[in-house]
């Protein structure tokens, strides 16, 4: 029973998380980037919901920094609920670029990437959000609103702000259409240099409007990244910045192929054998598109062996008239969105099928070899011909409700029903089935949180002549179920607006009274801006989709008298980074990043708790945020609150001051309250060394809250002791 003669899931929606021995953990931190010199605050939670681990067991944590060589190695036994801490300190003159956290528990391995970079924290909070998850040439000219405001909650008003973006193609998936090719292998392109789309003042409110046309008629081979920089410029010269990516959907409907594959996982078509090639509409959310007009051209290219690598001359088959096919096709989407070419090659070598949408413009295409001289088989033909369509009745069930399976069947027989997880099968029963739509029913339980498979076999009676089908069909598809047991709801109660050098207290408590383990982090937010960092929360990673871990072997293929005509062998089914960069290194740690962590603390059954800090001489927004779990359930939670008084001074200065040189001191004044009147602004200079021209004390005189700015000059003698 090797690998290669299980049933075939190619075409199947089995991918997700892996589980590993039947462990899950979750790494996580307080933020997305440090600095060499900062503290760590890293956690990890480990579930083992089989119980296979002795109660307070030890995990291995090792510290690989960029080189891969490893800097730490210990083992773990302190925990809270199976909350271990694995807090460390990078050196101040540590590597930047990624290092990499591993933990080891029961066979099992964990990682998790610590981004180290010589970072400055925002001190202005940047929204550029276009309100989707993706952008589409079919919505431009693409509008949205850049917002930035100071941390404390002033609007960065009148200030110059930047706006860049940079596109680089990346490979065009669709979930439940895995062995599908949806990139153009005829149509190249490249990363693109950064360019400017916004470049001017922001308005009184700290805002402009954007329009934007990203690709100007370039031609992609499929879908594209766009990488967006925004940097809004203080006056005296600072600035703070925002990166993120975000897909770009160039057409509006994807023509993808699908080439038949042999056991061994090669793309191949037998000579003089008929042979389906695949093909599929789909739209940007991956939703079929039926009635798509789709032409289809057949090429014959230049032989590749396995040790060439390198660009194959295809850049002249790049049109949707397809000139040089050896043959052309016109075909037209079923309601599954689906179609099909049946070819049949009379000559050896290799081959590019190239298939182009007529509406969108979208083409893509894929390489096969044909004619081997010491291949023979049918493979591929019988991969292709056992899979049968069946879907559920909903996306999601929760815990105790009845899941419905509506299976077709040509002629009755029987229907062997497995459900299956990432690591085993959970039940198994018969069915009989009668011809036309057979419906099967099962309640989903709590074992079967987050992902359940339902495989189903259709068994035909042997050397029956009504259909052409295989004696056996099969089909997978993914059953999501939700366990609302498995959620905790941690609340965080504390003052709106915090002041700095103040204490403050943070009440920690669980929306039902749940018990839970928990970790409190209170961190600057022009910290987690830099890399748009969202509060952790375990349930989205112990609960994601799992990948299908079951493997099926059987022998109905060979039997004898098995096929009525040709094979087709299929079920087929229907249905569904950021970027970081770092700054040049310096090894002057400038700032001392504002980060408090606690934890992990056990918090009882209907009780609430309290933690006392004090903060340090900072003003800006920080994020509270508290991650808990608990036998299996998980949640988090955040609060960000101001830190700022009524009345604030910001003032930037160089690093360094030349002998001779003379500099102007910006300073912001921030009038927050309206009880503010007026402020008197002194400069002073302890050493000596530099002299103040001009006045050294100025009075601002506030009829409403306000933001004023101020310039004192200062000069530094050539001359001195």
């Amino acid at each position: 029973m090797g690998d290669g003669n299980s049933l075939s899931l190619s075409r199947f929606d089995v991918d997700g998380q892996v589980t590993q021995k039947g462990l899950k953990g979750f790494l996580y931190g307080e933020r997305g980037v440090w600095r060499p010199g900062d503290s760590v605050f890293l956690n990890f939670i480990l579930e083992d919901r089989s119980k296979r681990l002795p109660a307070n067991y030890p995990i291995s944590f090792e510290l690989y920094d960029p080189r891969g060589q490893l800097q730490e190695k210990r083992t773990v036994l302190n925990q809270v609920n199976n909350v271990y801490p694995l807090h460390f300190a990078t050196r101040s003159d540590a590597s930047t670029g990624n290092w990499m956290a591993k933990v080891k528990a029961g066979g099992a391995t964990f990682e998790r990437t610590i981004k180290v970079e010589t970072i400055k924290p925002n001190r202005i909070s940047i929204q550029l959000d276009f309100g989707k998850e993706y952008l589409s040439a079919a919505d431009e000219p693409i509008k949205t609103t850049l917002k930035a405001n100071w941390l404390h909650g002033a609007p960065a008003a009148n200030l110059r702000a930047k706006v860049e973006v940079q596109l680089k193609p990346t490979k065009t998936t669709f979930p439940k259409y895995g062995g599908f090719v949806f990139d153009d292998p005829a149509r190249r392109m490249e990363e693109t240099e950064a360019r400017t789309v916004y470049d001017s003042q922001l308005d009184g409110n700290g805002t402009a409007p954007l329009k934007l046309e990203l690709l100007n008629n370039q031609q992609a081979p499929g879908k594209v990244l766009a990488s967006f920089k925004t940097r809004v410029f203080e006056r005296g010269g600072d600035f703070s910045s925002d990166n993120f990516t975000v897909p770009y959907h160039p057409y509006s409907v994807y023509a993808g192929v699908d080439v038949p594959q042999n056991r061994y996982g090669e793309k191949r078509v037998d000579l003089n054998k008929n042979a389906d090639l695949g093909f599929v509409a789909l739209d940007v959310t991956g939703k079929p598109m039926s009635g798509r007009s789709l032409k289809v051209g057949l090429y014959r290219v230049e032989w590749r062996w396995w040790w060439d690598s390198g660009y194959d001359d295809v850049t002249r088959y790049n049109t949707g008239n397809h000139y040089d096919a050896l043959e052309t096709k016109d075909v037209v989407t079923n309601g599954q969105g689906e179609a099909k070419w049946n070819i049949n090659i009379k000559e050896w070598g290799r081959y590019m099928v190239r298939v182009c949408d007529t509406e969108s413009g979208h083409c893509t295409g894929d390489y096969f070899y044909s004619g081997y001289p010491w291949f023979e088989g049918d493979d591929q033909n019988r991969e292709a011909a056992a899979m049968i369509n069946f879907a559920a009745d909903k996306k999601k069930y929760n815990v105790g409700e009845t899941v419905s399976l509506t299976v077709p069947t040509g002629e009755a027989g029987r229907v062997l029903l497995t459900l299956e997880n990432g690591t085993k099968v959970l039940q198994s029963f018969w069915k009989d089935a009668k011809a036309g739509d057979n419906t099967i029913t099962f309640t989903a339980t709590a074992d079967m949180a987050p992902t359940i498979y339902a495989h189903v076999s259709l068994i035909q009676p042997h050397a029956q002549v009504k259909n052409d089908l295989p004696i056996r069909l099969y089909g997978v598809i993914p059953v999501h179920v939700e366990d609302p047991a498995t959620r905790l709801a941690p609340k965080i109660a504390m003052p709106e607006v915090l002041q700095p050098e103040q204490s403050v207290t943070v009440e920690v408590s669980e929306e039902k009274g749940q018990a839970m383990a928990y970790t409190v982090a209170i961190v600057d937010e022009g910290l987690l801006g830099l890399t748009r960092f969202k509060t952790p929360n375990p349930w989205d990673a112990f609960y994601a989709r799992e990948a299908l871990g079951v493997r099926t072997w059987d022998v109905y293929d060979q039997v004898l008298g098995a096929y009525g005509a040709e094979l087709e062998r299929i079920l087929s089914i229907g249905g569904d980074a950021e970027l970081v960069r770092g700054a040049a290194k310096d090894k002057v740690n400038r700032f001392k990043p504002v980060v408090i962590h606690l934890g992990p603390f056990m918090l009882q059954k209907g009780q609430k708790a309290r933690h006392t800090v004090k903060l340090p001489n900072y003003v800006g927004a920080v994020r509270t945020m508290v991650v808990a779990a608990n036998k299996g359930a998980y949640g988090s939670a955040e609060k960000t609150t101001p830190v700022r008084k009524p009345l604030m001074v910001l003032a930037t200065l160089p690093r360094v001051l030349s002998p001779g040189e003379s500099l102007k001191l910006p300073v912001n004044v921030f009038a927050m309250e309206a009880k503010v009147k007026s402020a008197t602004i002194s400069v002073k200079e302890n050493s000596g060394l530099v002299k103040i021209n001009g006045q050294s004390s100025q009075t601002l005189n506030f009829s409403a809250p306000a933001i004023r700015w101020l310039i004192s000059t200062c000069k530094w003698p050539k001359k001195w002791a």
